[in-house]
């Protein structure tokens, strides 16, 4: 229980931050590339969470986003992946992944798992909208419609 008041803590100071627009820093600046055309160097106006950001090694980087379903659209997707690619200009693998429904998420839970016979269990991914961005490729693969698997990449060189 402890563990989860923390996380419910930490995401409530880091939503508040961004619905006001407010950088949370550890102190440090980063310097990005004015040559990068790819990198956006202003913080998306969007709220958003950042909720699992990870080096799995140091070649790749994966990082986690929620997005609200009302906020959802390519332009936005496409402004916090740039962001983000900005913020973190190394690894040289970069994936940001935005999910638009809590179901999506995997959430740290400190209670037991309960199995009850005859349940559906979690919802498709394909159920809500969801992007992934990559760093390699520079571009962003979206489903385009919840519930049909019908996905399209664009490209953002």
């Amino acid at each position: 229980m402890k563990t989860l008041s923390i996380v419910f803590c930490l995401l409530t100071v880091f939503v508040f931050g961004n619905l006001e627009n407010r950088e949370i820093s550890n102190g440090h600046d980063r310097q990005i590339p004015a040559e990068d055309p790819q990198v956006f160097c202003e913080r998306p106006n969007i709220p958003f969470i950042v909720f699992y950001n990870e080096l799995h090694s140091e070649n790749v980087r994966h990082i986690k986003v929620f997005l609200s379903d009302k906020k959802y659209s390519i332009e936005n997707v496409k402004k916090i992946s740039l962001y983000l690619n900005g913020e973190f200009p190394s690894p040289k693998h970069l994936t940001v992944v935005i999910y638009t429904d809590w179901s999506q998420l995997d959430l740290p839970n400190d209670c037991q798992a309960s199995g009850i016979a005859g349940e559906t269990g979690k919802p498709s991914k394909d159920d809500f909208l969801w992007a992934v961005f990559n760093r390699s490729s520079m571009a962003i693969r979206h489903l385009k419609t919840p519930g049909v698997s019908e996905f399209e990449t664009m490209s953002l060189k």
